[in-house]
Formats: structure tokens, C-alpha cells, sequence
């Protein structure tokens, strides 16, 4: 019977073996299958974040290109040379009939520098000169050409480039100026 007994004993302590086997494959089994879920989860949130990201991206792509045509658009618009004289004289003579021929045109002009300065909201201007000493035109500055009339004085022959808005009780207002 002794001998029967340690079969047993080794049977009972191959049982426990085995369960303990068991039960730890099926809770790593158990880990490794809530582990793929959790990775999957993972995975659906990287691939909505790829999808929003590229989304923003190509909307930030859509307004780049739009702003290159734009400023493609402008560069080819024609530029109508005149003096502030001829500009100033224009307004004076017919606002009506001036307006009609410049405003919202791109101009050039070339003059003397009156005044620099910016306005009470902050924007920088210079006032050229039109030759009569009553009536000037005044250049509202974009952030270049800002940066350009910080080396300007009183005086200085300049040429710049810009939209003509219309008549201001002391001249010419042209704006976005370079």
C-alpha cells in the first residue's frame, strides 16, 4: 500500500501542478487578451488623432495656397504711376470722378517725405508731399513697409506702392503702403 500511497500523493501534487498551470495560463491568456484590447483602443485613438491632424493639415495647406494666389494676383495687377500732385489735383477738381478713375487701384508714386508718424490706433503712416503745401497724401504703412520708414526723415525722396482708399479732408488716403 505504501506504495500506493506515494502514486497518489504524486497524482494529488501533479493535480495541483496542473491546476496552478492552468489557472495561470488562463489569467496570462486572460491578461494578453485584455493587454490586445487595451493596444487596440491604442491604436483606433492614434489613427482618429493621424486622421485630425491630417485634416488640420490640409486646411492649413488650403489657406497657404489661397494667401500664394492672392499675393500672385496682386503682384500681377496693374500698377498705375502717378504724382502725388496729379492724385491730389484729381480729388480736388471731382472726388466723384476721381474715385471712379483710382480708388481701390494699385499705385506708384514717388514725392518728399512730410511726416512720420502713426496714428491714434497705432498705425504707421507717412504724409507726402503734393506741391501745393495745403493737401498731403497720406500712406498708411504695411509691417514692411513700416520697417522701411524707420530710416525715413522729413524730406527724403521715397517711392512707394499702394491701394488708393479715397479723399480725407487733408488730402489722399493710400493704404497698405510699401
Amino acid at each position: 500500500m505504501p506504495m500506493f500511497e506515494t502514486k497518489k500523493k504524486i497524482a494529488g501534487g501533479l493535480l495541483i501542478v496542473v491546476l496552478v498551470v492552468g489557472a495561470t495560463l488562463g489569467f496570462a491568456k486572460r491578461e494578453r487578451d485584455e493587454q490586445i484590447k487595451r493596444d487596440e483602443e491604442t491604436l483606433e485613438e492614434i489613427v482618429a488623432d493621424e486622421e485630425e491632424a491630417h485634416k488640420r493639415f490640409k486646411a492649413f495647406e488650403d489657406r497657404v495656397i489661397a494667401r500664394r494666389e492672392e499675393e500672385e494676383a496682386a503682384a500681377a495687377e496693374t500698377v498705375t504711376d502717378v504724382s502725388p500732385a496729379e492724385l491730389s489735383e484729381a480729388y480736388e477738381q471731382n472726388e466723384i470722378a476721381a474715385d471712379n478713375q483710382h480708388k481701390g487701384t494699385l499705385v506708384k508714386m514717388s514725392g518728399r517725405v512730410d511726416s512720420i508718424g502713426k496714428s491714434p490706433a497705432g498705425v504707421p503712416y507717412i504724409t507726402i508731399e503734393t506741391g501745393d503745401g495745403l493737401h498731403k497724401i497720406r500712406c498708411h504703412l504695411t509691417k514692411y513697409g513700416a520697417t522701411r520708414a524707420a530710416n525715413f526723415i522729413p524730406g527724403m525722396s521715397v517711392t512707394i506702392k499702394g491701394r488708393v482708399l479715397g479723399k480725407l479732408s487733408s488730402g489722399v488716403l493710400i493704404e497698405d503702403c510699401e
